[in-house]
């Protein structure tokens, strides 16, 4: 299997996100991790990084299951996800990602499916 090289402009998002993280301004790196999904939304790392940024619990529990159907063998979401309190969702098989998954900014800054 090849790997594609991530497409430079992805590369740059991500680092601004990465940036903005790093700065404690986890609005902003929201925005860019989730600029980077509604372009890229199969790539994982994006949706680690927005995990880390994410308000809720639920939220971060979506990111790691999202990751988990893309690549079951990632463990950084497997530690995670004994961490975040049970929620209803756990019960439930995580549907296969699609496009109206990618992730917006709802009330609050929360995010929803659109």
């Amino acid at each position: 299997m090849t790997v594609s090289p991530i497409p430079a402009e992805l590369s740059a998002l991500m680092q601004r996100g990465i940036d903005a993280y790093k700065r404690n301004d986890a609005t902003s790196a929201f925005e860019l991790f989730a600029e980077a999904l509604q372009r890229w939304p199969y790539y994982d790392k994006a949706w680690l990084w927005l995990a880390a940024v994410v308000k809720r619990p639920a939220e971060r529990r979506f990111c790691f299951e999202h990751i988990l159907y893309l690549d079951p063998t990632n463990v950084q979401p497997r530690h995670g996800l004994p961490t975040l309190p049970p929620t209803e969702s756990a019960a439930r098989p995580f549907p296969p990602p699609t496009p109206y998954l990618w992730p917006r900014v709802g009330a609050g800054g929360c995010l929803k499916a659109v």
